[in-house]
């Protein structure tokens, strides 16, 4: 059949059409070449280039390439390693290129380096009842959070209420937080109070344990196992701004869930957490692309029964930018008594009068800029 291939062609204005078919030399360009590709022969096995896709040829018509218009050469031993060379390099170039996407996804340091220092409101029943300070600080090794606040209005009039929470700690090269500490304080114009946490190796347990002092005296309510590996709540906050903040930078839309261990220094309870799909808020009047975190907190040690059976029926709802920087917009918490909420104003200016100063800083308002 071959032959009879090369006979026709060759019998178009040429004596020599009888003469024995010879395969065409790729090498080389002329006539023989320009003859091989109108009969629908090519050196490109899959038929890639050749211009007879158009001329309606036998392979064409059977919707197979040109693998029946012309029987495949047999590469030689040379040739043969030398295709299979090129698709391994295709293939490991291909592989490589996925493994460092993956990699980038995985492994990109969201919330690498900040340091902010946020306003915020705090309101009941919807009335203005204070402003909290939120002061963001991290590095790629380390963490620090303090949150400071001061009441307004007639709250401070009869209580001169003013709080501090901070946390600090290490961030492994997995992202996963290890507090090494936390602190939650107040003080009124006739008392105060302050526990302190601190994170402590145990002996056949595989996580620090937290152990807590309140106003100088140890807190002992539950085993230290009921509290390895817990965190405390701003650490806690902090992981769910890193989830958020991940999620953002690889573009995931989809909903997320998680659980996070917390002991406050008083009671051990889960925080179930479920990020809802990113959507349009309204904060302070603004509009902001956010995620909404609804979350549950199931008790776990610490509780007496009646106190475990209110908590099991509440929990809070977090509203976070859903951005790389993943700023707390809004906390909400339904007390039963009371709805509370804290939202977000701005950024702190330096020396600002509404942004609280820590607690000993300043004994008074007056003192701190009011």
């Amino acid at each position: 059949m071959a032959g009879i291939g090369w006979m026709r062609i060759g019998a178009r204005g040429s004596a020599r059409a009888a003469a024995p078919a010879r395969p065409p030399d790729w090498n080389r360009f002329g006539a023989w070449r320009r003859a091989a590709r109108s009969a629908g022969r090519t050196h490109h096995p899959d038929g890639r280039g050749n211009p007879s896709r158009s001329r309606r040829t036998l392979a064409d018509q059977a919707g197979q390439g040109h693998r029946l218009a012309h029987p495949r050469k047999e590469r030689t031993a040379p040739g043969r390693w030398r295709a299979v060379s090129r698709r391994l390099v295709r293939v490991t170039a291909l592989l490589a290129t996925l493994l460092t996407a993956a990699v980038g996804i995985v492994a990109a340091p969201a919330l690498a380096a900040e340091d902010r220092h946020l306003l915020y409101e705090a309101r009941f029943l919807g009335l203005p009842v204070g402003d909290v300070a939120v002061r963001l600080n991290a590095t790629e090794t380390h963490y620090r959070i303090a949150v400071n606040g001061r009441a307004t209005g007639l709250l401070w009039t009869l209580r001169g209420l003013r709080v501090h929470r901070s946390a600090h700690g290490r961030r492994a090269a997995d992202g996963r937080l290890r507090p090494d500490g936390y602190r939650d304080a107040w003080q009124g114009w006739d008392d105060g109070g302050e526990t302190v946490v601190r994170y402590h190796p145990a002996a056949g347990l595989p996580a620090p344990v937290p152990r807590a002092v309140k106003n100088g005296r140890p807190v002992r309510r539950m085993p230290d196992a009921a509290r390895a590996g817990a965190l405390d709540p701003l650490s806690a906050l902090q992981t769910v701004r890193q989830r958020v903040a991940e999620a953002a930078a690889a573009g995931i839309p989809d909903p997320q869930q998680m659980v996070v261990p917390i002991y406050d220094g008083k009671l051990r309870y889960d925080a179930r957490v479920e990020l809802a799909p990113p959507q349009t808020v309204v904060v302070a009047g603004q509009p902001w692309r956010a995620r909404v975190a609804t979350v549950g907190l199931v008790p776990r040690a610490g509780f007496s029964d009646r106190h475990a059976a209110e908590w099991r029926g509440g929990g809070l709802r977090l509203t976070i930018m859903d951005h790389v920087k993943a700023i707390p917009l809004r906390l909400e918490v339904d007390q039963g008594w009371g709805a509370f909420a804290l939202e977000y104003l701005g950024p702190c200016a330096a020396g600002a009068a509404t942004c609280p100063a820590p607690l000993g800083d300043s004994p008074t308002p007056a003192a701190a800029g009011d």
